[in-house]
This record gives structure tokens, sequence and C-alpha cells, in this order.
């Protein structure tokens, strides 16, 4: 870990050099702790990178990344009106404050080509991002370079997980800069407040205020002066973030249900394993072997159910009946490896292929007529091909 605490911003010219050197390390794969004008903040670029914020701020993984930006990147990449447009150059450029925004991104931009998929899905939700713009001069020129460069930055405020926003180097958590490869010092944030919390959250197109940041009350009092719209106000205690609505909270509890009920049925049902695959798989995101796991449970349980109705099953050995391997002890082990060799869609050579009781449909290649009984022709379900009795 590299320290640099300068104690205040610097003069411009060092303040660049120190944008040149985080830059340089954020792209090869570093993390580093930057001293922005709305609360330190934690940043990468590669996706093991952005996975080692989250680790390091023990950060629920649901909670997504915001990105650095500016006036460029918001107008290329963010899909926003022109009414969109001239709030957010009303409040970062013609006011010089800073702001965040959440907005519909074009996912095909060339700015985006070079960024890996991991880095880039844990930095928006659906098909939004969260774009931070004009905090502090450091801010800029990372912008710029990002922009120029095509290589956005990822990450967060530099704090534990719901710890509130650090405002000076040394309120950040010592586990926390230990784990980066630069840490950057200024000083205390030109805009630290006693709510702890970092910039405003503006949701565009609605300009919902999703989070109500340290200079918020001078963005609301120049969106009344320009554009006759008049924000809901701090709210006076509790959280800086609107609560879902308790209807909001009983559909998203609805539609979890739904889905977690069509992903099971999906493996119940369905007996095939790379169907259950690709249901397991979709409906989880946790690492590779819980993944793993969940899908050999399912597999398993098509697969042991075929065991069981064996008789029933295109491939089924005769010595196998579902009474015998359901109740007698001694042939588990037949059950078993039925089971096993079910899975690799095998069938062992000793098998006898089954045959179906009920006639074919008279009229096909000679058939001698539906009543004549040395006319009828069965066929075998494994071969899929005719024979005679």
């Amino acid at each position: 870990m590299e320290l640099i605490d300068r104690g205040a911003e610097p003069d411009a010219a060092t303040v660049l050099q120190d944008a040149h050197k985080a830059f340089r390390v954020m792209t090869s794969g570093g993390v580093a702790v930057l001293p922005l004008s709305v609360s330190y903040a934690i940043f990468a670029h590669t996706a093991l990178g952005v996975e080692r914020t989250y680790v390091l701020k023990q950060r629920a993984q649901t909670k997504p990344n915001g990105v650095i930006g500016n006036w460029d990147i918001f107008r290329e990449v963010l899909q926003t009106s022109q009414r969109d447009r001239d709030l957010v150059r009303c409040l970062t450029v013609d006011n010089d404050l800073p702001l965040s925004v959440i907005a519909p991104f074009d996912p095909h931009h060339d700015w985006l080509r070079t960024v890996e998929y991991g880095a880039l899905r844990r930095a928006t939700k659906g098909l939004t991002m969260d774009l931070l713009m004009n905090a502090g001069a450091l801010h800029n020129h990372l912008a710029r370079m990002s922009w120029e460069s095509a290589q956005p930055l990822m990450g967060s405020s530099a704090n534990l997980s719901l710890s509130g926003s650090k405002f000076t180097l040394a309120d950040v958590q010592d586990s926390l800069k230990n784990g980066c490869d630069l840490v950057l010092g200024y000083g205390t944030s030109p805009y630290a407040n006693r709510w702890d919390i970092g910039s405003t959250i503006i949701e565009l197109p609605s300009w919902r205020v999703l989070r109500w940041g340290g200079c918020f009350e001078q963005q609301a009092d120049l969106v009344k002066r320009h554009f006759g719209v008049e924000l809901p106000p701090r709210p006076a205690s509790g959280p800086m973030t609107p609560m879902p609505s308790f209807l909001s909270c009983a559909t998203f509890r609805w539609v979890a249900g739904c889905d977690h009920m069509r992903g099971f049925m999906a493996g119940a049902i369905r007996t095939g394993l790379s169907v259950a695959s690709k249901t397991a798989v979709a409906r989880s995101s946790a690492c590779p072997p819980a993944i793993f796991a969940i899908r050999s449970a399912v597999a398993g349980a098509t697969r042991m159910t075929s065991a069981l109705r064996a008789s029933r099953m295109p491939c089924a050995p005769t010595s196998t009946s579902p009474t015998s391997a359901s109740t007698s002890p001694t042939n588990s082990s037949s059950v078993t490896a039925w089971t096993t060799r079910s899975a690799t869609a095998t069938c062992p050579t000793s098998a006898r292929w089954t045959r179906r009781s009920t006639p074919i449909e008279s009229g096909r290649r000679g058939d001698s007529g539906a009543g004549s009984a040395p006319g009828r022709r069965y066929r075998d379900r494994g071969r899929g091909h005719r024979r005679h009795p």
C-alpha cells in the first residue's frame, strides 16, 4: 500500500500528477482511495479490482457501484432528454456543484468497449447507470482520462458498508486502506456534513431524489428557480435515502416467490439434465461451487426419480424393478449404478430393451389390419425401430 497524504488539496500541477498516478494504478488492476469533494472514495477499473472493493468494504453484492463521469460522458453515454440535460448542466456546469445521476445508458457505446463484464455488471442495474459528476479537481481529471482512453472507473465511498461516508483520511478504516494499492489524502472533503452522506442522487427522467447529499439545499433552490420544480425536502430524521413503500415491498416478495416456484418446478417437472442445469444457473448469483451444488441436487433428484421408475423408462434394465429398488436393501447398489449411468445418457450393455404392450396404429407398411394379431407390430422404445414380437 502506497500512502500519499498531502494534508490539504495541493496546487493544480500536483493534482494532475496524482490523477495520472491513480489512473495508472486502477487501469493496471489496482484499487485506489481517492479524496473527492463529496467524500473519500474507493475506485477500480478491472473486474478483479472491483471485486476487491466489495471485499474491503464488506459491501452487499446486490448494491451497484457508481461510475466516474463528466459532462461529455453524461451527454454521450446516458440516454436522456433535453430537459434532463438542461438540469444536469445547470447544476454541474453552470453552478459547479457535484451530482450523481441514475439514468438509462447505451450498452453499445464505444466508451464501454474495453470494460470487463465483471466490472460493468457491478456498476449497472438493469439498463441504468449511476454517474458521479463534478466531484472535485482530481475527479474531473480522472473523468477526462477515463473518457479519452475508454476505460471507465467504478467504485463507491471509502468506508465499511453502512458506516457512513468519511470526509477525512483518518476516518477511513485501516482495514480498508491497508487493502488498497494507493491511498491519497487531501485533508477534509469540501462538502463534509453532519449526515455523513456523499453526493445527491437524482433519478432521470423522473427527477426523483434518491439521496439527499451534502449540498442538496443549494441544488433544490436552483431547480426551483430555473425549472419551477420543487424537490422534496431533506428528511428531518431517519435515513437520507427514501424507503420503498409497503406496496412495493409486497410486490417484490410476490414476484420473488413466483420466480422461486418457477425455478423449482422447472427442475422437478422437466427431467432433462440440460434444462435443470440452465434453470439452476440462471436463478443463482452465487459462486460456481454453489451453482454446482444446486445443479447436482436438481439433476440428482431427476435421475433418482428415473431409477425408481425403471420399468417405464426407455433404457431401463429388466433386472431392476420399481418394487425391488425401493424396498429391497440388496438392490440399492444396482439402483445407484443405474442412476449414475443414466446421468451420462448411456445404457449398460447387459440391459434388455423393453417393448410397449400397445399395438401401433394399423395401415402402415404392410400391417395386416388392427384386428389381426399376427399382423401387429410393436415399436422398440429404446431403439426407435419396429420388430415382430
